[in-house]
């Protein structure tokens, strides 16, 4: 070979290494800013989850959710709910939570306020009953939460839709004609056939709150929690 050649053939290779850096962060740019605007889309989260499975795990693996902190005005509920939060596995594992929850909805928006319908013991029930009687309830809110989903690779429930870092927000409940938008039922459902337990429905509209806070929200174990800003 050549002199002449010697010096042509790096060049070349040169060229096209930087050429290639070029086109990869052109894509990484482009793959950005995508990421950037559907950040700034409100994507709406909505999820029924199984109560019963909770309480008594089913082979199925339906997706479950829980409340792990709740208080209304002065009155904090009692995590008193010891729940599962593992398939069928020996020993299994269980945790203590306010509710087990049945569905909760977002509208993806920062503004928009969380849904929650979950069911509470008999004796956080009485607590929220109190509360409501109050001639001028509280509408503070403190609470956290989780939706949980099957992860066929890891064998495990892991978080869908949550608080980041599982940490309690203070809000405040929806306001309508003044008063808070939380409810309960004096009926007690029991939350499957096997066990003696009963719980009581309660559901409440959390409104967004005063400082900006994060909620992840994971529509599928192929890809990694989308933070979502929620808060004014």
């Amino acid at each position: 070979m050549s002199p002449r050649g010697s010096t042509i053939l790096p060049g070349i290779q040169h060229t096209r290494f930087w050429r290639r850096a070029v086109s990869v962060i052109v894509v990484s740019l482009l793959a950005s800013s995508s990421v950037a605007r559907a950040a700034s889309i409100p994507i709406p989260v909505s999820y029924t989850t199984n109560v019963s499975a909770g309480f008594l795990p089913q082979p199925s693996h339906p997706t479950i959710g829980y409340v792990y902190a709740l208080q209304f005005g002065t009155t904090a509920l009692s995590p008193d709910l010891n729940v599962f939060v593992s398939p069928p596995t020996n020993p299994p594992k269980t945790i203590n939570v306010v509710a087990s929850m049945s569905d909760v909805s977002w509208a993806g928006g920062n503004a928009d306020p969380v849904h929650i319908d979950a069911y509470v013991s008999q004796a956080n029930y009485a607590e929220v009953a109190g509360y409501l009687k109050q001639k001028s309830p509280s509408a503070t809110l403190r609470f956290s939460f989780a939706v949980l989903g099957y992860d066929v690779l890891s064998g495990q429930y892991e978080p869908m839709f949550s608080i980041a870092s599982g940490a309690t927000i203070t809000t405040s409940a929806v306001l309508s004609g003044g008063i808070p938008e939380v409810s309960t039922s004096p009926v007690p459902v029991p939350v499957t056939d096997g066990t003696d337990v009963k719980v009581y429905k309660l559901s409440f509209y959390a409104a967004a709150p005063p400082t900006l806070q994060t909620l992840i929200y994971r529509p599928s174990f192929l890809i990694g929690g989308l933070a979502r800003p929620w808060g004014t």
